[in-house]
Parts: structure tokens; sequence; C-alpha cells
């Protein structure tokens, strides 16, 4: 086996302002399709992580998740960040990010809740 070959499925989706679009997978480009990310280049992309929670859902790049119904305090935001996925909690009492990477704490007990693009009031206190 290849040390270097990736191990997950890469995947991407773009917020155009109004829904969530999936391009189709890398491998089946041809010049048409990747029009696709020309015309959103100015668009938020999100990417897969390649996990999947105990139920199944697939966790991107922008999603918003909880524990025990989604307390704000106890909510986060998946992120990439230092090259890795992270769980952004936001801001702890001495102004830094707390941000571990994704675990599989993370995946077992967190529920998914929406998306940054749309559902942006999960953001509010």
């Amino acid at each position: 086996t290849d040390p270097f070959r990736m191990s997950r499925e890469i995947k991407f989706r773009v917020w155009d302002g109004k829904d969530m679009r999936e391009p189709p997978p890398l491998n089946e480009w041809d010049m048409e399709d990747g029009e696709f990310w020309v015309s959103y280049c100015d668009n938020p992309i999100m990417q897969y992580t390649g996990l999947k929670d105990k139920n199944g859902k697939e966790l991107w790049e922008g999603d918003v998740r909880g524990y025990d119904g989604g307390l704000n305090e106890s909510r986060f935001v998946v992120e990439f960040r230092n090259g890795a996925f992270c769980a952004n909690y936001g801001k702890g009492a001495d102004g830094f990010d707390i941000d571990p990477p994704i675990d599989d704490f993370h995946m077992n007990n967190s529920i998914h809740l929406g998306n940054i693009y749309e559902n942006p009031e999960l953001l509010t206190p």
C-alpha cells in the first residue's frame, strides 16, 4: 500500500447563498463539469471530513453540532485549522479559541444541528 494515499473520500460542497450544492465527484470531472467551481469561486466551499456520526450523518466543514439538545455553551462549529478538522467552541475565558481536533468523543456524543450558512441563528447566543 502507498503510505501517501488518502484513505478517505474527498468531497466538496458550495453554499450559493440559497442552496447547498455538490459538484460531480472529482474523478468524473470534465471541462464542462469543472466550470461548476468557476461559477461559484466567490462562494464558501466546504470539505467533507471523511467522518460520519453514530447516525451515519456526514460531517462537513461549517456544520454546527451540539450536546444534549444543543445548549448554546455546548455547541461547536467544524472548521479546518492547522492541518486538522477541529471542533471550534469559540473563545475561552482566556480569550483564546477552544478548538480541539475532532475525535471519537465528538462524533459519538454530539448531534447535528445544522450549518453556519443555512442556520446562521445557531451562532448567536
